[in-house]
């Protein structure tokens, strides 16, 4: 008798720790994932045959801080763009693949322009560009415009 009691009582907070699982990991999981989003609007306007001002504008949309962001690659109709020059919110100057210094906390936006020169650049060239913000990567793309 004392056997089968012990093995219901077992049973039974397997079927509790279970239950209590299944209910927990699932929001956690989810919870993470939510914690970093990151919308990302771009806007490309010509400044002459060979060259294009690109304003990037990053919002944070997830749950926690955004500590850095990053440009890693631009294209103009499929092909890579080499060099660019970033102006970043105070005014300083980088170039791609480096770390801009941006602190962004939830809810909160931020813009930064990009200037590239590429001989593919024209009115209505397409532009593609990836940015990694924090630990999320995003890519856009924009057309370009007179």
């Amino acid at each position: 008798m004392s056997e089968l009691l012990a093995i219901v009582i077992g049973v039974l907070i397997t079927i509790g720790v279970g239950v209590a699982l299944f209910t927990a990991i699932p929001k956690l999981i989810t919870t993470n994932i939510q914690s970093s989003r990151v919308a990302l609007d771009l806007y490309a306007s010509m400044v002459n045959n060979s060259a294009a001002a690109i304003t990037v504008t990053l919002k944070n949309l997830g749950q926690i801080d955004i500590d850095g962001v990053e440009v890693l690659s631009i294209e103009v109709n499929g092909n890579r763009v080499t060099s660019a020059t970033i102006i970043c919110p105070d005014g300083k100057q980088t170039t791609l693949n480096s770390k801009i210094d941006i602190k962004l906390p939830p809810g909160m936006q931020t813009s930064f322009v990009v200037y590239i020169k590429s001989p593919y650049i024209r009115v209505g060239a397409k532009i593609t560009m990836v940015v990694k913000a924090g630990n999320v990567v995003v890519h856009g793309t924009t057309t370009v415009m007179p």
